[in-house]
């Protein structure tokens, strides 16, 4: 539990970079202000990586759950307002990614 990968592989170095994110902002999270154990704390996107966010450090925020949760919620209604896919079709991975997930045939081009 705690800094869910999602869908998608995280790049070398990943949990150095959660921990950065984490006590940089505190170990608390920066919507609500709530103290947090590294295991309870989620490690968020501000610019969704969907959306062409970047991992680097200041694309990222620490968030309680109940707050990652409404801040994806909300994403999630904006997107089917208006209908843009969850993720962008041509965008380039980091080499591997695909490998990672097994079966690819669904995989659009």
């Amino acid at each position: 539990m705690g800094w869910d990968s999602g869908n998608r592989a995280r790049p070398t170095g990943w949990a150095r970079l959660r921990a950065r994110t984490y006590y940089r902002d505190g170990r608390q999270c920066v919507g609500c202000g709530r103290a947090l154990k590294l295991t309870e704390a989620r490690c968020d996107h501000i610019v969704p990586w969907s959306k062409g966010g970047t991992d680097e450090l200041s694309n990222l925020q620490t968030l309680c759950v109940p707050c990652h949760n409404a801040k994806s919620a909300d994403e999630t209604r904006k997107r089917m307002r208006t209908g843009e896919p969850r993720r962008p079709v041509d965008r380039e991975r980091p080499d591997g990614w695909w490998s990672n997930l097994g079966d690819t045939s669904w995989r659009q081009r």
